[in-house]
């Protein structure tokens, strides 16, 4: 059964005759005629009986007809809907990102821009607090942020939600002494040279492992080029911290030479996350609605 058949029996139901069906169809008489047969056959129901003064549909044929009738109306639907979104004119949109989710945000920008081919995104990368504050100046339109989980409970102008948890793994070279353990406590990394991206949160978590420990850290440098600390870790110059949200993206093409291990979880630190935020003020509720499941799925399906 195709679409064209069901336009040979709604048209044949309106017309009565063969020939003005395929006068109306542009096809020939015949082919209207083997049309309805083969979708006769395939459906083991005579769907119209035929006479010297018309063709009219049977009982059976006037229920098919009202189905047809109602899926061909859905399908134009259908392209209209899509026919409207090719001719909208183009959105510009921008989306500011803390570093690590590149790979699925780049997978769920293709996917929306098959949904909404007038989008076109622009990515920003930089600190938490950067997306933020460009949030809040109208500079982009979405952020995806690393936070605490106590982010709900504060009085902030944006539309939140949980993309995916963002518990702190280590990552380290499968050289490293640390390839071994399966869980790291404090006392342990504390020890390790570290390469850190310069982000408040994981700077934060540094210090607050220093007041656990009561020890300093041994910082090998801090940075914003994420390639700087792949080729430290990489060869085992220095171990790093990030959310596991991270490893699974940053250090994808290089699990043959990068190990992750979790770090012993911490009940006195407040779990952390990453957060898809928008501006309450936008009028793009689907867009919004649509690259947030899209960004989920490719960031969980890791």
């Amino acid at each position: 059964m195709n679409i064209e058949q069901l336009k040979l029996i709604v048209t044949l139901s309106e017309e009565r005759k063969l020939s003005r069906v395929a006068q109306k169809l542009n096809l020939t008489p015949s082919a209207v005629c083997q049309g309805i047969k083969n979708l006769e056959k395939e459906l083991h129901t005579t769907l119209f009986n035929r006479s010297k003064n018309g063709t009219y549909p049977t009982t059976e044929g006037l229920h098919v007809i009202k189905k047809a009738y109602e899926a061909l109306k859905t399908i134009d639907e259908i392209v209209e809907y899509t026919t409207e979104k090719k001719d909208y004119p183009k959105l510009n949109m921008k989306i500011a990102i803390v570093p690590g989710v590149i790979p699925p945000l780049v997978e769920a920008i293709n996917e929306l821009k098959m949904e909404f081919p007038f989008v076109e995104m622009e990515i920003i990368q930089g600190k938490t607090q950067h997306v933020l504050t460009s949030l809040q100046m109208g500079q982009v339109d979405f952020g995806l942020i690393m936070h605490s989980d106590n982010i709900q409970s504060k009085s902030i102008p944006y539309n939140i939600k949980k993309v995916c948890n963002g518990e702190f793994h280590i990552a380290m070279s499968r050289n490293s002494k640390l390839a071994l353990y399966n869980q790291i406590d404090y006392e342990t990394l504390i020890k390790e040279p570290l390469a850190l991206y310069q982000d408040e949160h994981i700077l934060d978590y540094v210090r607050h492992i220093e007041k656990e420990t009561g020890e300093y850290s041994n910082t090998l440098f801090v940075t914003n080029n994420s390639n700087s600390i792949i080729y430290a870790v990489k060869n085992n110059f220095a171990i790093t911290i990030s959310p596991q949200f991270t490893f699974n993206n940053e250090y994808r093409n290089f699990y043959n030479d990068i190990k992750q291990v979790p770090i012993k979880v911490d009940e006195n630190r407040q779990p952390f996350a990453l957060w898809f935020v928008s501006s309450k003020r936008t009028d793009s509720t689907e867009i919004t609605d649509t690259f947030f499941q899209l960004i989920h799925h490719y960031v969980n399906a890791l």
